[in-house]
Parts: C-alpha cells; sequence; structure tokens
C-alpha cells in the first residue's frame, strides 16, 4: 500500500523519484482512494499550476495499463494487477 509521501515524491521530482517509478512499474500496489486525495491536495495547495499533469495521469491511464480501481478491506483505491 502506497503513502501519499511516494506520489508526492515523484511530483516533486526528488532523488528517489526514478527509482519509485521503477516500482510502481514491477510492483504490485495499492493505493488507497484516501492517498490519491491527500495527494491531490497537496498538489492544490503546494504546486503554482493546483495539479500534476503526471498525477492526473497515472491515475486516468491506470486503469488500461495494468491497473484497476477495487475494493480492498472495505476501502477503495487504484490496485496494480
Amino acid at each position: 500500500m502506497l503513502d501519499s509521501s511516494v506520489l508526492v515524491g515523484i511530483i516533486r521530482g526528488e532523488a528517489e523519484a526514478g527509482r519509485l517509478l521503477g516500482l510502481l512499474d514491477s510492483e504490485e500496489c495499492a493505493i488507497g482512494a484516501p492517498t490519491l486525495v491527500e495527494a491531490r491536495l497537496w498538489c492544490s495547495v503546494n504546486l503554482t499550476t493546483r495539479s500534476s499533469d503526471w498525477l492526473e495521469h497515472f491515475i486516468d491511464a491506470g486503469t488500461g495499463n495494468g491497473h484497476s480501481l477495487q475494493p480492498r478491506d472495505g476501502r477503495c483505491g487504484l490496485r496494480s494487477i
């Protein structure tokens, strides 16, 4: 289960962003809906554009790129399949 700090680190282009992107592509992961909301909120407060093109593309393309929106333990989120 990914934390919003991973998504924010990628958005900010931190030193580990490349490695984190590689993990997203190679590992099964789940991102809870609250985590996506938190990451979007961070963008709206901290970015001049108020959103991240990468994050929106990641969410939009997710269901067609080996990911799906699935309930997990009573929660809903983006899950790698």
